[in-house]
């Protein structure tokens, strides 16, 4: 048999028989069958080999099924992210250019007159050298933008932005995700030049509505989220994430702002986006992959996409089915028709979103007057609060959502958010004038107004979400994101013109002002909290 099997291996040379010792190779027996016998025997009556099973190996499990086994698992596990990841850059490139505006545009608009050929004063104003009889304060000159003007632009802004979540939303359901994300970046990009060319407050209106409409990027990706998720247990992670894209761009852009501000100036720093816009365009072209399960323009739907999608889902029946007792009644949902859920929710986020405007739009007009300070510091906090933003929306916001379930989550974001909107300007009358103040300032703001924000947002379009076909999700989700565009456009509205008013107002280190916005503001929590414990509930939902 040595011979035999020597003759029988081309390419077996003597070397190859033995060890290293110039011994003889240990011989290996053939390969027998599960009765012991080996194969090259032929039955007794002469004819071809008995059909043996595959060979085993020591562990009993044959060879061909073992090596497929290694080869799966060797395969990396494809996630939900590997398809996301370009849709969540173009989430980033779109709030990143609203966050560049956020420290610069207050004061650019003061700067900026309603007739070309008048000339406005530079703000904000040093208040420890300025003679404001002489020069006059920003935001009090006849001709120049006002505090309304701040609060108008903005409306401006979200307005448009309403317009364009509903449309964008909805004509992504018919021709697909990837166009509509591409559309809007091309539309972002000449928004930002348009703003930072604006020679006058009429045309930085116009622009301002232009980049809200081009800017409704993110309820398609919330679509693209619910589009790959099967399991609904993973949604509110990818929810976070895309809320960690705008987190990052708020923390990015208002640093950038300042930086391009202070560096070049205004214009220059409002102008800046639109390159960021064209490269990430590119990118998006050759990388976003379609997951409209009917696909769309661009293509049909990305085999990966459909892969991680029904993974997803077969892990989410295996956990169902081992829930003791069988898995709860399937709940029977309309293919035509929205839930009151989803109209909840889009609501509650309108009252949540006035709110909060009510802090992002007026914010930088206190900091001259209560702290002397300007876009520069400003940006440098707004990139601390994004910072904060990004660990809610990757770490925070999964983990509550898991142990006390969105509803539960939601709630408790709302009362907390009011405390905080309506508390946080009083804190420096505690000692105007002492810079020391301003840390338990940044401490409670952080924790008061910035975490419950993100709290609200990821788990709202969470709870939206899990209530609706895949049909209905790009609605869906652009109803939710509409109502949070909504909040941001009435809010300036009023808190303009509340600002200027007489009501509340208190003297600070370097002035006064009225705090109803915050006031009001507040007041928006509490109806939202009652709006929620009424549709919504409190109780955790399976």
């Amino acid at each position: 048999m040595e011979v035999l099997a020597a003759e029988s291996t081309p390419g077996l040379g003597e070397a190859d028989k033995k060890d290293k010792a110039g011994d003889k190779l240990e011989e290996e027996p053939p390969c027998q069958n599960a009765g012991g016998g080996d194969v090259e025997k032929r039955d007794e009556a002469g004819d071809k080999p008995k059909e043996e099973p595959p060979c085993q190996n020591a562990g009993g499990g044959d060879v061909e099924t073992q090596t497929k086994e290694l080869a799966t698992a060797a395969t990396p596990e494809v996630t939900p992210f590997s398809v996301l990841w370009v849709a969540y850059l173009c989430v980033f490139v779109d709030f990143l250019g609203l966050a560049i505006s956020i420290p610069i545009l207050p004061y650019f608009t003061l700067e900026l007159p309603w007739d070309s050929n008048f000339i406005c004063p530079s703000c904000p104003q040093d208040a420890s050298v300025t003679d404001f009889s002489v020069e006059g304060r920003c935001g009090e000159i006849e001709g120049c933008g006002t505090a309304i003007d701040v609060g108008m632009t903005s409306t401006a802004f979200a307005g448009g932005q309403i317009l364009g979540n509903f449309l964008m939303s909805r004509a992504s359901d018919r021709v697909g995700r990837k166009l509509i994300i591409m559309i809007s970046l091309a539309c972002s990009a000449l928004g930002y030049m348009w703003c930072g060319l604006a020679p006058n407050l009429y045309h930085l209106y116009a622009a301002r509505v232009f980049s809200g409409i081009a800017g409704g990027t993110l309820p398609v990706v919330q679509a693209m989220v619910l589009d790959v998720t099967g399991d609904p247990r993973e949604r509110p992670k990818y929810f976070g994430l895309a809320g960690a894209c705008l987190g990052m761009g708020f923390m990015i852009g208002p640093a950038l702002g300042a930086f391009f501000a202070a560096v070049l100036d205004k214009r220059a720093a409002l102008f800046s986006p639109c390159f960021i816009a064209a490269t990430v365009l590119v990118v998006g072209a050759l990388k976003i992959q379609e997951t409209r399960p009917a696909g769309g323009i661009c293509g049909p739907r990305s085999p990966k996409a459909a892969a991680v999608e029904s993974e997803g889902a077969a892990k989410f029946a295996a956990f169902m089915a081992a829930i003791p007792g069988g898995p709860p009644a399937a709940v029977e949902m309309s293919a035509t028709q929205l839930p009151r859920t989803v109209y909840a929710c889009a609501l509650a986020l309108t009252l949540s979103a006035f709110s909060f405007t009510s802090m992002t739009s007026m914010t930088a007009l206190t900091w001259p007057i209560a702290y002397n300070l300007g876009p520069q510091e400003l940006g440098i906090f707004l990139m601390f609060v994004g910072c904060v933003g990004i660990f809610n929306n990757v770490v925070v916001i999964k983990k509550l959502a898991a142990r006390f379930g969105p509803e539960r989550v939601v709630i408790a974001a709302t009362l907390v958010q009011c405390v905080g909107i309506t508390s946080y300007t009083f804190i420096d009358l505690i000692d105007p004038g002492n810079m020391w103040i301003f840390a338990p300032y940044i401490l409670f703001f952080t924790a008061c107004i910035c975490v419950p924000w993100d709290m609200q947002m990821a788990n709202l379009i969470t709870i939206a979400g899990n209530s609706v076909p895949p049909e209905l999700r790009g609605m869906t989700t652009g109803l939710v994101a509409s109502g949070m565009s909504l909040g941001m456009a009435l809010c300036p509205i009023v808190s303009g013109p509340l600002f200027m008013s007489d009501i509340l107002v208190f003297e600070h280190a370097y002035g006064r002002f009225s705090h109803s916005p915050w006031v009001v503001g507040g007041v928006m929590n509490i109806a939202e909290f009652f709006l929620l414990l009424a549709v919504v509930g409190c109780s955790r939902k399976k």
